[in-house]
């Protein structure tokens, strides 16, 4: 039904001093996705952001399309990072200047 579709996504929209992404995993061939995602156990523990040289911010993943399977990483993670005021200056400055040298 559409309110569990809304209730899913509703969650992937940015909110403050968040910035949300998602990170997928894509492998041709079935079998070896299986075999690769088995090897990725726990890589939700190692994404993280790193803003014009400060600190690393580890990302928050969302388990909004409910998978509890624990043999294998998921294809796809939904992500959030919290970001303070420095970080999102920066990000915004440097998205500007990308866009004002096209």
């Amino acid at each position: 039904p559409l309110e569990d579709e809304l209730s899913i996504y509703n969650g992937l929209i940015p909110s403050q001093n968040f910035l949300k992404a998602t990170l997928m995993f894509e492998f041709v061939d079935s079998g070896m996705r299986e075999v690769k995602l088995k090897q990725m156990i726990g890589v939700e523990n190692h994404i993280w952001l790193q803003i014009d040289g400060l600190p690393k911010i580890y990302a928050q993943p969302s388990n909004a399309l409910g998978d509890n399977d624990t043999t294998r990483a998921s294809s796809v993670y939904f992500v959030a990072f919290e970001i303070d005021e420095e970080r999102a200056a920066k990000l915004i400055m440097s998205a500007r200047e990308e866009w004002l040298e096209d």
